[in-house]
């Protein structure tokens, strides 16, 4: 009889629990109020070196390259070097090395001058405003990979990803 009673107990218990037993680990925790909270979590497969240049004369620079694309950037992995002067920009460019420069479209042209000079290679991503159609243009058949000023934080962090994933960089 006692066996009985334990086993009906553990099949009520069993019965009551399914719901959070049957979800995946870890979700238990962020079931509220019979929601589940959505998280997500960027971690970069190819860590990079990553030269950001706020050029204070590109408004599409600083809208898109702000301190919350800086943190995540930082946050999924990449070493991130923010400047915001031309000297430094080019101080940089020759002392250090980076996988992925991220700037204006016009100081993209110019940096490829000085990356050559320097004899280093580095992949660029320009900043491009939403609105300039002309440059939108011209950026993506140069480039490839670019930034919209209107796109959202974790898209130019995937964007930077894919060129790092691209060039191979370990």
């Amino acid at each position: 009889m006692k066996n009985i009673h334990c086993c009906a107990a553990l099949c009520v218990l069993f019965v009551l629990e399914s719901p959070t037993i049957s979800l995946a680990c870890g979700s238990k925790f962020l079931v509220k109020n019979g929601t589940v909270k959505k998280s997500r979590c960027y971690v970069t497969g190819k860590p990079g070196a990553i030269l950001m240049y706020l050029n204070p004369n590109v408004k599409a620079t600083e809208n898109a390259l702000g301190k919350d694309m800086q943190r995540k950037l930082s946050n999924v992995g990449h070493n991130v070097r923010v400047v915001e002067s031309r000297q430094e920009f080019e101080s940089a460019i020759r002392n250090e090395v980076f996988d992925v420069i991220l700037s204006g479209y016009s100081a993209c042209q110019d940096a490829e001058n000085t990356l050559r000079d320097a004899g280093k290679k580095a992949k660029f991503v320009p900043v491009v405003d939403k609105e300039n159609e002309v440059e939108l243009k011209a950026a993506r058949e140069r480039y490839g990979n670019i930034i919209n000023d209107g796109d959202k934080t974790s898209t130019k962090v995937l964007t930077v990803g894919e060129v790092l994933l691209e060039a191979g960089t370990k």
